[in-house]
């Protein structure tokens, strides 16, 4: 969606966002918000209760996610995890991030923190020994609600991390608990034998 001219954005009434289980509070103007997406237009403006109240309650969603979210909605862009995280917390925030864009259909969003997570992964192929945040990383893909295109691409690069993964006992026991998973790995890893 286009951007309004900042007049408009900075002259609309504020949206509150009440976020994350601590029910952090966050105000956004309201002509920002609706521009990111049909849907969060459709919280702003429609004829929900939220839209009516000029507040809504997301408590499943992290509030280091929905200020990143903030900043590309004010910015066009969002801040890099600080370099001194560790490097699955750097994957964990982009994923989490892509997450948020894809429920709430923010496109640009969406794009710009796939291709991110994308490119971090490709740095850390074959060089991470932090098996336990790719682990981490994986079971946010299988255990929460995430998008088939996220699911795809960290089942690739858990293949390809496979022998160092299996030897982790936290990602063994994802691995037996969730069916999809198991199975999605087995559709990456069959095609690497055959190939």
């Amino acid at each position: 969606m286009e951007r309004p001219p900042y007049e408009d954005i900075v002259i609309s009434p504020t949206f509150r966002f009440i976020v994350g289980p601590d029910r952090r509070e966050f105000h956004l103007h309201s002509a920002l918000v609706s521009r990111q997406s049909a849907v969060l237009d459709n919280l702003v403006n429609g004829d929900f209760r939220e839209a009516k109240n000029k507040e809504a309650v997301l408590e499943d969603v992290d509030e280091h996610t929905f200020v990143r979210f903030c900043e590309f909605a004010y910015t066009g862009d969002y801040s890099e995890p600080k370099p001194e995280m560790v490097e699955s917390a750097i994957l964990v925030t982009h994923a989490r991030l892509y997450v948020f864009a894809d429920c709430y259909q923010v496109d640009k969003l969406a794009d710009v923190s796939v291709h991110r997570l994308r490119k971090t992964l490709d740095v850390l192929k074959g060089v991470t020994t932090d098996t336990e945040g790719l682990t981490e990383l994986v079971r946010l893909c299988f255990e929460e609600t995430a998008p088939g295109t996220l699911k795809n691409m960290v089942t690739m690069y858990a293949s390809f991390e496979m022998s160092r993964l299996w030897a982790h006992p936290a990602f063994r026991k994802l691995v037996e608990e969730s069916n999809e998973l198991s199975v999605a790995l087995i559709d990456a890893i069959v095609p690497i034998f055959l190939g």
